[in-house]
């Protein structure tokens, strides 16, 4: 009997393992950007993955601290892998930190307490003259025991939050009933002043109170979220008084403390462009104490509204006075009749239609629907005024909005409920409805301008240009529909 030597040749290798140094830490730096914990994973897979991975301090240069990276790394030594993080990111790289502690009234064991925050804050603020970027979060259950503020952890936040000259971003957020004294996002955000952070180009706050002690008069890009159901027009306000130079405003949340009285003077936010606001009560008070002259860009988002919101209660009635009273405030403003955009998220209300036509220089106007949404079944009546000439405030017969040239339709899944009946029917009206003014461009029409419309889906897309042309878009299906004879 013969036999025949066994040979065994080797596993062959992993294309990846056979790219050079550069390649793979380009590679690394784009895991390191989707999920934080990638560059530990890196570290320990291999020997030469490990030795680059140590080599280049950029690697390390994002830090976050969250409820991941606690359970995977061990939350009893938070304090020395958070260290060793601070010590591989090097000694000059920027970096990026995220403290997000909101969820951890959810963890079943070792809730953090004040003295792992404060040894974790503490290395990280050592290196604030570092920070491109803070984000910390924290919840109202996190402390098992109320811990005021030492003196020695006073003067070193003093030492170390002087001089913060590469941030450009902050968000600060915190729980519903956060009032202990300690190193909440509420103390920590008293630091940050345009001496110490003149950088400092977006900042986002959620339930922090701006009390007008400190400001960070050079923020152009300010998000504030209301989470108190206490809180007040005038809390909002005392926020925005203290930014007068942002171009962009983000407000949301909710709050019931409309009622109160409040005394204030009007802001003039000179230089606001971009305000995406909630329609609710609390926010149409604030907006009746704004003046915005170049307000150009203007969101209407109501999809996050509590049901015993006022606005929420008047649901299924005929008209949205909320919506109204919102446009109202801008109608009257001097100057803001240059608004170009707008944006409704109005689940379940009507389009205030006679407020929005009252903006003549509006070029663009998306509207956002869930499918159950009654819209789709009335929104050729809601439309009409846009389809057909009608007398204008002028008394002259006209179009309205002549200066419109983007409408689009959109309908999200957000109610887990898609429009998934009379789709075909929504496009064909539309297109019809529309034909007298696309064409209208053709007739050289000298204030009229070429209209797109979209009507926009989860999974589909009808492009209605000039004439009667639509395009209908699903997946990567498209057909177009012959241009008809004129009459």
């Amino acid at each position: 009997m013969y036999t025949t030597p066994l040979c065994i040749s080797p596993p062959p290798r992993a294309p990846i393992h056979k790219l050079n140094g550069d390649v793979l830490l380009h590679l690394f730096m784009l895991l390191r950007d989707v999920e934080p914990l990638s560059i530990w994973a890196i570290s320990r897979t291999c020997s030469r993955w490990r030795d680059l991975a140590l080599q280049h301090s950029p690697l390390w240069s994002r830090i976050v601290i969250d409820t991941s990276v606690i359970r995977h790394l061990g939350s009893n030594y938070v304090s020395s892998w958070a260290e060793l993080w601070i010590g591989r990111s090097g000694t000059q790289q920027g970096l990026d930190i995220t403290i997000d502690l909101q969820d951890a009234s959810l963890w079943q064991d070792d809730n953090p307490t004040w003295a792992d925050i404060e040894v974790v804050l503490l290395s990280i603020c050592r290196q604030a003259h570092r920070w491109r970027s803070f984000a910390y979060s924290l919840d109202n259950h996190i402390v098992k025991k109320k811990q005021p503020i030492g003196r020695g952890i006073l003067t070193s936040l003093l030492a170390f939050l002087h001089s913060m000259p590469l941030l450009r971003t902050v968000h600060l957020g915190q729980g519903l009933h956060c009032r202990i004294r300690g190193l909440t996002p509420q103390y920590l955000h008293s630091f940050l002043s345009p001496e110490v952070a003149p950088q400092l180009h977006s900042l986002s706050l959620s339930n922090i109170i701006i009390d007008g002690t400190t400001s960070t008069s050079n923020v152009e890009q300010f998000c504030y979220e209301v989470r108190d159901e206490r809180a007040e027009p005038a809390r909002v306000l005392s926020a925005l008084r203290a930014h007068p130079l942002m171009r962009k405003l983000h407000l949301s949340g909710w709050s019931a403390g409309l009622h109160t009285q409040f005394e204030h003077g009007r802001i003039v936010l000179e230089r606001l462009t971009e305000l995406h606001i909630p329609p609710t009560t609390c926010m149409a008070a604030v907006l009746s104490s704004l003046h915005m002259p170049n307000l150009t860009d203007l969101t209407l988002d109501a999809r996050h509204t509590r049901g015993d919101d006022p606005v929420e209660e008047r649901r299924g009635r005929q008209k949205s006075p909320y919506t109204s009273k919102f446009l109202h405030y801008l109608m009257f403003q001097p100057r803001t009749m240059s608004l170009i955009t707008l944006t409704l998220h109005l689940p379940h209300h009507d389009v205030p239609w006679d407020s929005v036509l009252t903006f003549k220089s509006l070029e663009a106007l998306r509207i956002v629907k869930p499918g159950n949404d009654r819209f789709w079944v009335t929104c050729l009546s809601d439309l009409w005024k846009l389809c057909k000439k009608s007398i204008q405030d002028d008394g002259w017969l006209g179009w309205s909005l002549p200066h419109l040239h983007s409408l689009i339709l959109e309908e999200t899944a957000d109610y887990e409920q898609e429009l998934r009946e009379g789709w075909r029917e929504v496009e064909i009206d539309i297109t019809k409805a529309f034909k007298e003014r696309l064409e209208a461009v053709d007739e050289d029409e000298s204030q009229m301008v070429s209209l797109r419309i979209d009507i926009v889906g989860p999974n589909r897309k009808v492009e209605i240009r000039g004439g009667s042309v639509g395009r209908v878009v699903t997946g990567s299906i498209g057909r177009t529909f012959p241009k008809e004879g004129r009459k």
